[in-house]
């Protein structure tokens, strides 16, 4: 979710810097539904879960997705001022 997120200002990035610190928060939240709906019997398919921890192993291991970090790309900024000096 946060790569879709805008990063192309000072205030973009106090948004991703703000949600990145409640993602702690959220994820608390989100167990506590999860242990609402197992008290209740409501629990999530047997096949879901295998596969979000398939997914979760393949992301996390050392060739994962997060092994190292994405290409950066210049911010809209940036690319517009270059583009400027690169016309003059």
């Amino acid at each position: 979710m946060y790569d879709l997120m805008r990063k192309d200002t000072a205030d973009d990035w106090a948004t991703v810097r703000t949600r990145l610190g409640r993602t702690p928060e959220a994820m608390e939240q989100y167990v506590t539904s999860l242990r609402a709906g197992i008290a209740r019997g409501d629990t999530p398919a047997r096949l879901q879960v295998e596969r979000c921890l398939q997914q979760a192993e393949r992301y996390g291991s050392p060739q994962g997705f997060f092994a190292e970090p994405g290409p950066r790309r210049p911010s809209r900024r940036r690319a517009a001022a270059r583009c400027a000096r690169d016309r003059a």
